[in-house]
C-alpha cells in the first residue's frame, strides 16, 4: 500500500513515475519474491480478502495437503498499515488514541471487544 501512495503522489505531483516502480503494489508481489528467493515451486497464490486473508491461506494451503496436491504449504499474511487502511479503520471508529495493547482488558478500541470483555 505505501507503494502504492507512493505511486500515486508521483502520478499526481509529477504527472509521470520511474518506470516499473508499480510492479511493487500488485498483489501478488510479495508472494513472487519470497517463492524466488527460496527457490519454491509448484502451486502459488496470493489471497487478498482483507482481515481473513491469512486465515483463508491456511484453510487453503491445508486443502492442498488433504488433497495430495501438494505435499507442505507455506502459508501466511501481512498487513501494511498505509494512509488508506489507516483512514478505513478510523471511519470505522475502531481506531485507539493510546499504545497497542491487544490483550489488555481494559483497552479502548474495538466496541465489540469492549461488549465481550473477558
Amino acid at each position: 500500500m505505501f507503494e502504492a501512495e507512493t505511486y500515486h503522489r508521483e502520478v499526481l505531483v509529477k504527472g509521470k513515475v520511474q518506470t516499473l516502480s508499480h510492479l511493487a503494489f500488485y498483489p501478488s508481489f510479495t508472494t513472487d519474491r519470497v517463492a524466488e528467493r527460496f527457490g519454491y515451486s509448484g502451486p502459488k497464490f496470493t489471497i487478498t480478502t482483507a482481515c481473513s486473508s491469512s486465515a483463508t491461506a491456511i484453510g487453503y494451503g491445508a486443502d492442498l495437503i488433504r488433497s495430495g496436491k501438494s505435499k507442505v504449504a507455506l502459508c501466511g499474511g501481512s498487513e501494511a498499515l498505509s494512509e488508506l487502511t489507516f483512514g478505513g479503520f478510523n471511519s470505522l471508529k475502531v481506531m485507539d488514541p493510546s499504545p497497542c495493547k491487544p490483550f489488555d482488558r481494559k483497552r479502548t478500541g474495538c466496541r465489540w471487544a469492549k461488549e465481550r470483555a473477558f
